[in-house]
Order: C-alpha cells, then structure tokens, then sequence
C-alpha cells in the first residue's frame, strides 16, 4: 500500500469542499521525493491549470529568508546577536514602553539583534487583537503604508510605543522588517539585493524575489480571503476564504510599485522554496555549507526564548510544544511517541496559508503553497502530522529490516 497517497486523497477532499481552490505541495522523505503535486478546483483559473511552477504570495515565510540572511552576516562576523539596535538606527533609542494602563516607562535595556530574530523586542503587529500597542498598529493602518520605502517604514515602526519590556515575553511581530533594514545598512545595498545575492542566486532560487517580470505574471496564483493584512485572525475573515481579491496595491507584483519589507513581501515557488530548505536540511546534517556552517546553523536552530516564554502565542493561541530560533518556531515537547520523534522541527508559515517544516531527526522536509489569507484551516499542520506518521512508520520498518 502506497500510504503517501493519504497526502493527495486528503489534497482533493479540501478542494471537493471547496475549503481551497488549489494546492501544490511536496514532501521529501529520506532524501526522496515521497510526495509531490499541485491539485486545483474544476472552476479555477484554466490557464493555471497547465502550470507547472505556480508563483505565490509568500508573506511571512519571507521572514525565514531574511533571518538566514542575518545569520550569514553574524558567521562573517559583520553583526552579533549581543548588538544593540540603536548601534544601527539611533532613533529607536527614544522608545518608551507603554503600559496597557496608557503609563509609559523607559525600556529596562535596548533591543538586541537576538530580540528582533526572536520576536522579543516588545514590537506588535495590527492583527494581534489582544496586544494593546497592535490595536493601535490597526487603527492606523501601520503595516498598510505600502508606498514608503523600507527606512522610511522602520523609522515609522519607531514612532511607535512599545507593547513591553524587551526579552521579556514573545510576541510576533515586524521585528525582521526592522531587521531587514539592519542588513541594508550593514550591506549598503538594499534588502532585496541582499537575498539575491546571499540566497537567491547561490541556490538558483531564480523565481524568487520582492516582484515578479511582466512577461511571468500569467503565473502568478489568484488569492482569495481577507485582504486586510491587519484582520486576517479575526474569526469573520475566514467567511471570505472564496473570494478573489485584488491586491496590487498592498502586495505588488509590479518591480515599480513595490517597497520591499522584511516580514512579508517575497514571491515564489515550491520549487525555490523547497531549494532553501534542502540548503539548510543539508548545512544541518553535513559540512557541506550552502548558506552557513554546520556549527553556526545547529546554534541558530536551537530554541533561543526563556521557559516562561514557552510555548509561543500567535494572537493568544497557544502553539503547543513550541519554543522559537532564529528561523522560526522548533518543537521542544517530548510527552509522547509522536512528538519525541519529532524533537527540533522547526518552520512557519504565511499569512495566505503557504507553510514549511523542516524536520532534521526525521529527515524530512515539507513545503505547502496555496493562497487564501485568513483561511482558520490549518492545512500545513494537518498536512506535516500526516508526513510525519508516515515517515516514522516506514524508519520502523526500515530499523525492523
């Protein structure tokens, strides 16, 4: 019985109910393809249909990109995670705490490098609903100023109260858009020229980018659900998961009308994206170094958040067994079978439902892509639970033989 096939059956029973009107996928198990396919519904775009390299809107797993970057600027010894930020941007120094009872306070210490990688600078995001400071990013639609250049936003970012005291609790946030203009200045060149140069073009991630050419926007996939990035977790925002909007203004695939950011922002491909995570998979388990050191990147993968931190809290929901690198969320929690094979998982996701995993203990790595913002169905936690049942079966039989 070919049990990956539960990966494409379960695929096409999410678009027989019209939960999404496609998916693209690929799982890669023990240093093969174990599954890979890309199913869309029977009204989709028909030009789509006949596209083997879909390009996505990837939002947040633009912060993995950018965060890679910044840990290829520590190993060459241009940035130290014990930095602080007004090292870099002086303006943050004027920043205050702001008590939810409206007080201010001075920060007790400045926000590191390692804050800002971690999440814990005390910086919001609008669509943490119960986060005093991001109910103000909302109300003034901070994450919408599209128009103004990267420096220009980090310098808005900074005008802005923070929400606690910095290293003191973990909350996501625009803290790699602030980052990102760290590495321009440390570079002196802009963030999307950082990536090409450091990411993009060493690992052929040639789909990749901040835009998308004139003559490749007939690949580009139509995205559906909330186009208000700041409402995105609100429980209505998922009554419009079918409908197709319009975002050119917000997140454009226009070179002349787009202003890269740290935080969201890249295009791109399961073939690309499956291409960085192979590199880290392989600068992980060898000496091989695509991006980083084997000895920089196991640091960079451990859990980098106190205890009391743990687990991470995205909008109040808990992500059980969750601690946080410097790449994204890693599994810690070991309180049974499933999980302790699972130990140092670590990936994100994207606000339009794209998401990765990258599982060292296992060997396996996952990236789902798909483009509907606001969707409340988990797909790429179901979708990894399922990969990685499978893969820990078929290592049993394997050990067995």
């Amino acid at each position: 019985m070919n049990y990956w096939q539960k990966i494409e059956e379960k695929i096409q029973s999410l678009i027989n109910k019209q939960e999404f009107i496609s998916v693209e996928w690929n799982v890669i198990s023990n240093n093969r393809t174990a599954s890979r396919g890309l199913i869309q519904a029977d009204d989709s775009n028909t030009e789509l249909q006949a596209i083997d390299k879909p390009i996505y809107r990837i939002y947040s797993m633009t912060k993995p990109i950018v965060s890679m970057a910044a840990i290829i600027a520590i190993e060459q010894g241009k940035l130290s995670l014990k930095d602080p930020l007004t090292k870099f941007l002086p303006y943050f120094s004027d920043a205050k705490v702001q008590l939810r009872s409206g007080s201010t306070e001075q920060p007790n210490r400045p926000i590191s490098i390692l804050d800002l990688l971690t999440h814990n600078s005390g910086l919001s995001y609008g669509f943490n609903s119960n986060c005093h400071i991001g109910k103000i990013y909302r109300k003034e639609n901070l994450i919408h100023n599209s128009n103004l250049p990267l420096e220009d936003f980090v310098k808005l970012i900074a005008t802005y109260p923070l929400a606690f005291h910095p290293g003191s609790q973990w909350q996501y946030s625009v803290s790699t858009d602030v980052l990102a203009r760290v590495l321009e200045l440390l570079f002196d060149q802009s963030i999307d020229r950082i990536l090409s140069d450091l990411i993009f073009k060493p690992l052929g991630m040639r789909d990749t980018g901040y835009s998308v050419m004139a003559d490749q926007n007939w690949r580009l996939m139509p995205i559906y659900g909330e186009p208000n990035l700041d409402l995105v977790t609100d429980k209505l925002a998922d009554r419009k998961k079918l409908t197709k909007i319009d975002l050119s203004k917000f997140y454009s695939q226009d070179q002349n009308n787009c202003n890269p950011r740290g935080g969201h922002g890249l295009f791109s491909t399961l073939a690309d994206y499956t291409k960085f995570c192979i590199a880290i998979l392989q600068d992980l388990k060898s000496n091989e170094k695509n991006l980083v050191s084997q000895q920089t990147l196991k640091f960079a993968l451990k859990n980098q958040i106190p205890a009391e931190q743990i687990p991470i809290s995205l909008n109040g929901e808990a992500r059980t067994g969750y601690g946080w690198n410097l790449i994204g969320r890693v599994r810690l929690q070991e309180n049974n079978e499933f999980t302790k094979s699972r130990v140092e998982e670590f990936g994100w996701a994207g606000a339009a439902s794209t998401y990765f995993w990258i599982d060292p203990n296992l060997n396996s790595i996952g990236v789902v892509m798909t483009q509907h913002l606001g969707h409340s169905y988990p797909l790429g936690e179901k979708l990894e639970n399922i990969c990685s049942a499978i893969t820990i079966m078929e290592n049993n039989k394997t050990s067995l033989c």
